[in-house]
C-alpha cells in the first residue's frame, strides 16, 4: 500500500508506504516501509529508501535499501496501452542479505488501462547483482531474467 503527495505547481512528488512479503516456499515473511522522492520530467527519475523491519527468524532482514531509477512510458496510439521501459541501480546494506550489494535492473512492459482506476502491467526484467549480492555466503545470486504481472488501483 502506497500515498504519493504531488507538490502543487512543481515537478515535485512524494510516496512513502508499507509492503508485506510472503515467502510460501520457505515459511518466512518479511515487512517494509519506503518513501520515494520523484520528478515528472523525461525520464522520470526518483530515489526509494526501503527499510525492513520483520524479526529475522522469520525471513526479515533488519537493512536498507536505496533505488536510483528512470521510467519512460509510451502510449500507442489512442489505445489504452503504453510500452513501460525502466532502469535502476540499488545498494543493499542488510535488507536481505548479510553484507552489501549492488545490484542494476532493466525492464520492459505494457501498461494496460482497464478502466478508470485500474492498471495491469505484465512486464519482464533483466537483473544483474554485484558485491555481496553475487557471495555464495550471502546473496548468492547470478544475473536472471524475471517476470511478473502488478494490478494497481488508483482512486
Amino acid at each position: 500500500i502506497s500515498y504519493t503527495y504531488s507538490l502543487p505547481e512543481t515537478i515535485f512528488s512524494l510516496s512513502s508506504g508499507y509492503t508485506y512479503y510472503d515467502f510460501p516456499a520457505t515459511h518466512s515473511k518479511s515487512y517494509e516501509v519506503f518513501g520515494t522522492m520523484s520528478l515528472d520530467t523525461f525520464l522520470s527519475p526518483s530515489l526509494t529508501w526501503y527499510h525492513d523491519f520483520a524479526d529475522e527468524d522469520s525471513g526479515g532482514g533488519h537493512g536498507e535499501y536505496i533505488l536510483l531509477s528512470i521510467n519512460h512510458s509510451e502510449k500507442i496510439g489512442d489505445s489504452p496501452v503504453s510500452i513501460e521501459t525502466s532502469a535502476s541501480v540499488g545498494y543493499n546494506d542488510k535488507l536481505f542479505i548479510n553484507g552489501t550489494g549492488e545490484d542494476v535492473n532493466l525492464g520492459i512492459g505494457l501498461s494496460i488501462k482497464a478502466n478508470d482506476i485500474c492498471t495491469i502491467l505484465p512486464s519482464a526484467s533483466y537483473s544483474i547483482p554485484f558485491g555481496d549480492l553475487e557471495d555464495s555466503d550471502d546473496g548468492n545470486q547470478d544475473p536472471e531474467f524475471y517476470g511478473g504481472v502488478k494490478l494497481t488501483f488508483s482512486l
